[in-house]
């Protein structure tokens, strides 16, 4: 959560449409040329994958996982089930796996 003085500066941000767009990780493109030493850097980390690797998700699915998750106040995790292949699977969700 933004304090208020951290708020003042983050409402001032402008914001590209390319922001928001999955991590593009070819090296050959001309604009990434200025980034090749990160580039060089990020094959050598795990994370690279889950940067690069796109998943479809349907907006029925979102729908029937929020219809019925229920937020675990106590264990502070939210919980939901969707069904995989006619079967019922919990799903949890937890800080730590954000």
């Amino acid at each position: 959560m933004f304090t208020s003085h951290e708020h003042q500066f983050a409402s001032n941000v402008q914001f590209d449409p390319s922001h928001n767009i999955c991590y593009v990780y070819d090296e050959k493109l001309p604009k990434m040329v200025v980034f090749k030493d990160i580039l060089e850097f990020m094959k050598r980390l795990p994370i690279q994958k889950a940067l690069t690797d796109q998943h479809k998700a349907f907006k029925s699915h979102v729908a029937h996982f929020w219809k019925n998750a229920k937020y675990d106040e106590m264990n502070d995790v939210i919980n939901s089930s969707v069904s995989i292949y006619g079967e019922d699977k919990e799903i949890i969700i937890t800080v730590q796996l954000v």
